[in-house]
């Protein structure tokens, strides 16, 4: 939780998105769980608004919640590792990426009814990320 303050802070102060701050990131272990944390943030982030009834806010943070997962994934997959030789980073954003499909799951279901479509689709692309983290964890060697 530290980080994802971290990161809407560094935001704040820099002028930029979190994956703005993420994508700078030399270190792509670090940068694909930056990632995974800046949609954590997003996600609280989207949270917030859709508290505050402000729906287009609210639709612009769950965009950010995938942008975050989708740079995770493309990050592990340019280190040039087959996952196999590369399970530390991959089990590592796995499990933050677990926690973060259960809030989203949590959230779906707090939302209103006319509003859990939107919530779903982030749901189901996050879900598909984490099955193929999954996947590269528990695949064999190439």
């Amino acid at each position: 939780m530290l980080t994802s303050a971290f990161l809407i802070a560094t935001m704040l102060l820099a002028d930029q998105t979190p994956l703005d701050a993420v994508k700078s990131e030399p270190m792509l272990d670090r940068r694909a769980l930056k990632a995974v944390d800046a949609a954590g943030a997003a996600l609280t982030e989207a949270r917030k608004r859709y508290e505050q009834g402000e729906l287009e806010k609210f639709e612009s943070a769950l965009g950010g919640v995938v942008e975050g997962m989708e740079l995770a994934l493309t990050t592990l997959e340019s280190m040039g590792k087959h996952p196999s030789k590369n399970t530390r980073n991959y089990k590592a954003a796995e499990m933050k990426t677990r926690d973060l499909l259960r809030r989203v799951t949590t959230f779906r279901q707090d939302c209103g009814f006319e509003d859990r479509p939107k919530v779903e689709r982030v749901e189901k692309r996050v879900a598909e990320i984490h099955e193929k983290l999954v996947d590269g964890v528990m695949s064999r060697k190439p």
